[in-house]
């Protein structure tokens, strides 16, 4: 007869909707013991029978990691209330909840089926067992899943036993505590201004474009829509055009809209002469010395062993010298030190393999030093002799 029941399948305990599937995966393996007469089994029978469908992963969990003492590893009951202790943690009351209530009937779904969903789903949201009242419920959820910040949204999601008060206090104390850094680190706020009706009123708000290079009003650029006839790129002037003809840039103060920070190395033929040891939050890595990029590029792996609690700031996307695109996961600023001399360096975090310091990091350590004439170097070399032995360098302008 047990030849004829259906099994139920194997069961992951670490799923995230593992305490809503065990309801019913438990009532489909007790349907099999009472289909296959092993319901009134020996407890080790049962066991057997039990960690055998739920297959190797959820069974080595049963038979390591609940904490069950000796004489209730043998016990049946025991065994299946710690499996419901274990799954149970990993449901969010509110989280199921938002997901309750922004369940709809999908096209082509019978009602039947989303009935059965929504009966399901509210299984985990636990209306019946909250001691609090509905209404403070209700509050609590739309809070939680309305709050704009998503850093507050995420803390809340995290509290344990989370009430309706608790959820309030926390928002409150996180906007105070907000307002409370602003004052005590303020910052220069620039007032964006609307185009007013009176024309003395616009002149008012000149100001210097890097767009064009002349000054006028908010949203009045000339450039706006015109195309560079260096670069092809649009909304900005010849005259404010940041690649050079030898496609060299240098990075300004901050980014603009159509900013496109240039990464591209300058080969060395395979020397090592310009690659070094520099330590980076307190780790020594291996980086390319490069003053021919704009920015300093670091490899999604190296940033993660770094473990730094510097969080990643949004950045522009970098293209190298054959015009090749790469978009930066994000920016970080990280102490860098080479020998006796420090400062903090953006990096640009990239899914590479190479290691760049860029050329502010490169003057700020004094890797390289600028010099504007050259007659003899300091081991009596003419300059005449250098140019000779790197001639490659010294001809052309650079990739198209």
């Amino acid at each position: 007869m047990e030849h004829s029941i259906k099994l139920p399948p194997n069961f992951d305990l670490r799923a995230a909707n593992a305490a809503t599937e065990w309801r019913l995966w438990r009532l489909c393996f007790e349907d099999y013991l009472v289909g296959s007469g092993q319901d009134n089994a020996a407890d080790k029978v049962k066991l057997a029978l039990l960690r055998n469908m739920l297959g190797m992963e959820a069974a080595r969990i049963v038979t390591t990691s609940l904490q069950l003492s000796e004489s209730e590893k043998d016990n049946y009951d025991s065994v299946m209330a710690a499996i419901t202790k274990y799954v149970s943690p990993r449901v969010n009351e509110v989280f199921e909840r938002f997901k309750f209530n922004n369940r709809k009937q999908q096209e082509g779904e019978s009602f039947d089926s989303f009935f059965t969903e929504c009966k399901q789903l509210i299984l985990t949201c636990n209306y019946k067992q909250n001691k609090d009242s509905i209404e403070d419920q209700l509050l609590r959820d739309k809070i939680v899943q309305g709050v704009l910040d998503k850093t507050v949204q995420e803390s809340l999601l995290k509290l344990d036993s989370l009430t309706l008060e608790k959820a309030a206090n926390y928002c409150r104390t996180s906007e105070m505590s907000k307002r409370q850094v602003q004052e005590m680190n303020p910052t220069i706020e620039i007032d964006v201004v609307k185009k007013s009706k009176s024309h003395q009123a616009q002149k008012k708000y000149l100001f210097q474009c890097r767009r064009c290079q002349t000054q006028h009003g908010l949203r009045e650029c000339p450039a706006y829509g015109k195309k560079c006839t260096r670069c092809g790129k649009l909304n900005h002037l010849t005259v404010s055009c940041k690649v050079k003809k030898i496609n060299l840039t240098r990075e300004d103060s901050e980014e603009s809209d159509d900013d496109t920070l240039f990464c591209g190395a300058v080969s060395s033929k395979g020397k090592k002469k310009w690659m070094d040891f520099i330590n980076i939050e307190g780790k020594s890595i291996y980086c390319k010395i490069d003053t021919g990029a704009e920015v300093s590029v670091m490899p999604t792996k190296i940033f993660k062993e770094l473990h730094s609690s510097a969080a990643l700031r949004p950045t522009k996307t970098l293209e190298a010298f054959d015009g090749t695109k790469v978009k930066a996961i994000g920016k970080v600023r990280l102490h860098c030190k080479y020998k006796e001399r420090e400062c903090y360096e953006d990096f640009r975090v990239v899914d590479c393999k190479l290691m760049l310091l860029g050329e502010s990091g490169c003057e700020a350590l004094k890797l390289v030093k600028r010099i504007y004439s050259v007659d003899e170097a300091e081991d009596g070399t003419l300059k005449e002799d250098f140019i000779k032995e790197n001639i490659d360098v010294f001809q052309g302008h650079g990739p198209n």
